[in-house]
């Protein structure tokens, strides 16, 4: 079971969970509609990231640093009407397609924080009945606010009920506006938040990270965790399908010896993979490695063809791996 499954309700109110409350329906108006067909082109193994938080705490700006897609601006709405969502394809960065979720924002009176709750929470129930399941939250906090209010303090809470208490390593507060305010202040104001507001949370495995507004590689950095997991997961399940596959033929078999060629290209995109994240890290040119990786792209792709023309099973994990190509793509 996903740490983000929605929480099952008490027997008492089972008859209430297949529609969602009235008052959100009348709420939500094409909101509803929306989430449902955007949700639809979220496929399970994507990593599902939603990024909440009150209103001007920087959601939109932080998915378009991420992505270089998303409004702000004049353009951004006081509260967002509809959950926005932006797919990414970029092995550089994960070897599995990034998906951002911009939800409503809270404390704005054109919609109470209890209704963006129970929107977020109908979004939960869609995905998960769809067998998509989210990945992580990342709750943004203006560090320009000198003090915390309960509203941002209850919406945490919120989450906490609604995802239950081992969701909250997955679970990222990132503070924003750092331009707004000096090192020093920003950093007591950190330390006050962490020990009188957030320690519940940082207890049970949340994670306190800072976004320097408009910065992408900030932005990636902070979900850096979340995307090397997934990652090794992805990595872990490619490892056991070839294995899978090769123990099906005999080891005289000619398909036997295709797999053997494709899991050593595997292994060495891998690696490539692994040496261009690092050279993004550490801004330096990385363009002999994308050589390798493109060159190694071309060999698996030979390599899955022979496969093909053998009529014999080419894995799914195996497929992902071969169209994966090098440079952020906007998938919608």
């Amino acid at each position: 079971m996903s740490p983000f499954s929605p929480a099952k309700k008490k027997k008492t109110q089972k008859h209430v969970e297949s529609q969602p409350p009235v008052s959100v329906v009348s709420v939500i108006g094409k909101f509803w509609n929306a989430i449902s067909s955007k949700t639809a082109e979220v496929k399970t193994g994507d990593v599902i990231i939603a990024v909440v938080g009150p209103t001007g705490a920087g959601k939109s700006s932080f998915i378009k640093a991420a992505t270089g897609h998303g409004v702000v601006g004049e353009e951004l709405r006081a509260c967002t009407s509809e959950v926005e969502v932006f797919k990414l394809s970029w092995p550089e960065r994960s070897l599995l397609d990034v998906v951002f979720v911009d939800t409503p924002g809270t404390n704005d009176y054109n919609i109470s924080d209890t209704k963006v709750l129970e929107m977020i929470t109908q979004w939960l129930k869609i995905t998960y009945e769809r067998n998509t399941k989210l990945t992580a939250i990342l709750y943004l906090h203006r560090i320009s606010d000198n003090r915390m209010a309960g509203t941002p303090l209850g919406y945490l809470k919120a989450f906490e009920k609604l995802c239950g208490q081992n969701a909250l390593r997955n679970i990222a507060i990132i503070t924003t506006m750092w331009d707004e305010v000096d090192p020093e202040t920003g950093e007591k104001r950190i330390e006050e938040l962490r020990d009188k507001y957030w320690n519940v949370f940082v207890s049970q495995g949340a994670k306190i990270k800072r976004h320097d507004q408009g910065s992408e590689a900030s932005a990636w950095k902070t979900i850096d965790a979340v995307l090397q997991a997934a990652n090794k997961q992805y990595s872990d399940h490619l490892l056991q399908e070839l294995a899978g596959l090769k123990k099906q033929l005999s080891k005289q078999d000619p398909g036997h010896r295709l797999y053997t060629r494709v899991e050593t290209l595997v292994m060495t995109q891998q690696e490539i993979l692994l040496k261009i994240r690092g050279a993004m890290e550490n801004d330096t040119d990385a363009s002999a490695l994308e050589s390798k990786y493109n060159k190694s792209r071309e060999n698996l792709e030979e390599a899955v063809r022979e496969i093909q023309s053998m009529k014999i099973l080419v894995g799914e994990y195996i497929l992902r791996l071969v169209s994966a190509q090098l440079g952020c793509t906007r998938i919608r």
